[in-house]
This record gives structure tokens, sequence and C-alpha cells, in this order.
């Protein structure tokens, strides 16, 4: 917001659309999903509406894979960064 970081809480559920709005860029759109490996793909895109207020245009961002328990970030053109960290416990080891 106005250059700088804002933290929100956000749940994601797998296979879900999850929408972000930004005061700054627009809103984002995540879509996680389960891969058979445990990984998670996040697909990512963030929705604008045109300077007439009507139109939307969309700009896909890189998908990411990652272990259920840790972030990502995403740079965005312009400089702007969307990052996700996860509040969940990375396993121990040896433990079930």
């Amino acid at each position: 917001m106005e250059g700088k970081p804002v933290q929100r809480p956000v749940e994601f559920v797998m296979g879900r659309e999850t929408r972000i709005e930004s005061v700054d860029d627009g809103t984002y759109s995540i879509l996680p999903k389960l891969n058979p490996d445990g990984s998670v793909s996040y697909r990512l895109a963030l929705l604008r509406k045109d300077a007439d207020g009507i139109h939307q245009s969309m700009v896909t961002l890189p998908s990411v894979t990652q272990t259920p328990w840790e972030g990502f970030t995403a740079t965005i053109e312009g400089g702007r960064v969307f990052a996700f960290d996860s509040d969940m416990p990375e396993p121990e080891l040896g433990r079930p």
C-alpha cells in the first residue's frame, strides 16, 4: 500500500480460487492445487480494471510449486512483490 508492504491473513483451500483485493494493484487470484507428490502448485493472476473502470485485464504471474509449509515470493511488473508465508510448521523428520 503506497509502496509499503501490507500483511493480511489468508486461508487457501486446495482447488478453490482465493481472491485478495489490493489497494494499489487490483485483485490477486490464487488457485492452489495439491500435487500427487505432496507439493502444492499455486496459479497466480492479477486482475486489473482498465482506466474506464469497467473492463478488466489479467496479468498472469508465474506459477509457484512448493512444499505445503514453505512460503513464496513472486515479482510483478513495475517492481511490485507478492509474498506468501505459511504459518504451517515444517514436519519434524522421523515423526509421523
